[in-house]
């Protein structure tokens, strides 16, 4: 589900199941999984990959290349810098 208020950049794949919520940018190159949760106002830049049932939580920032594992969560407001990664700690 892709909230018509959502920018997303002509070749970014998306799972099955993802919800993108309104105004959410998402840039060239990245990847959404499954079941995905990409919240109101998030940021993902170019070559960007959120897994499956991961979650970006309102108004997050993914860097260029960085990464959200399957499961994880990117906590509301939070900066996750050029090709960092957030792992799922549970």
């Amino acid at each position: 589900m892709i909230h018509p208020n959502a920018f997303i950049a002509g070749n970014v794949e998306i799972g099955e199941g993802a919800i993108l919520m309104a105004g959410v940018i998402v840039s060239h190159g990245c990847r959404i999984g499954e079941g995905a949760l990409i919240n109101a106002g998030a940021v993902l830049d170019h070559d960007s990959q959120v897994d499956s049932f991961a979650h970006v939580g309102i108004a997050a920032s993914l860097g260029g290349g960085a990464r959200v594992t399957k499961g994880a969560v990117l906590p509301q407001g939070e900066i996750l810098p050029m090709r960092g990664i957030r792992t799922c700690t549970s």
